[in-house]
């Protein structure tokens, strides 16, 4: 998913590179990347550390006659960016981890409104998957702690004889644990 909206975000935008780019304190790395043979930068030359100064999509239309970045080593030496936007990927809580960016080698003369506000739009499509991602992998983590719950009761029970049961009051049922039913001796 993630590397068919950096794909979709080269074609939109008609650029080489595209990326999904994440920034800690010290590195920007890459979760998805069109166009570059790096799966992360340091964050000191990124120009991504910039774009999450904002909310608004970041845009440097000529690196090279920018003051901030020409003599960055992405500008003076390969992959030679000339141009650069980048939209926030940010949090329901309003962090900004990283951002969806396109890289050209030429400059350009404009980048529109609209222009930005399709890059914002992919942006949030990124944010949306990173979440149904964390959220997929935080139920995963709840069920294999409650597994190791089960395991633990269970051994607890059976190594002190004892047993649980439970009522769920709207459905009216009654479940017993397997030390229940021998206690009652019952097969579970």
């Amino acid at each position: 998913l993630f590397d068919s909206l950096t794909d979709l975000a080269a074609q939109t935008f008609h650029t080489p590179i595209a990326l999904i780019s994440l920034v800690d304190r010290e590195r920007q790395w890459f979760k998805a990347c069109v166009g570059l043979d790096v799966d992360h930068t340091a964050r000191d030359i990124s120009f991504c550390q910039h774009a999450i100064l904002s909310d608004q999509v970041f845009v440097v239309l000529d690196a090279a006659h920018d003051e901030r970045f020409r003599d960055n080593p992405l500008v003076t030496g390969p992959p030679d960016i000339r141009f650069y936007a980048g939209a926030p990927l940010t949090t329901p809580g309003a962090y900004r981890l990283g951002t969806l960016c396109v890289i050209d080698t030429v400059s350009r003369e404009t980048f529109t409104d609209a222009e930005a506000s399709r890059l914002q739009a992919i942006a949030k499509s990124v944010m949306q998957a990173l979440l149904l991602r964390l959220d997929s992998r935080e139920r995963e983590r709840i069920a294999v702690v409650a597994d190791q719950q089960n395991r633990l009761l269970k051994l607890a029970e059976d190594m002190a004889g004892v047993g649980t049961w439970s009522w769920a009051v709207a459905a009216d049922r009654t479940s017993w644990s397997d030390q229940v039913y021998r206690i009652h001796g019952y097969e579970p």
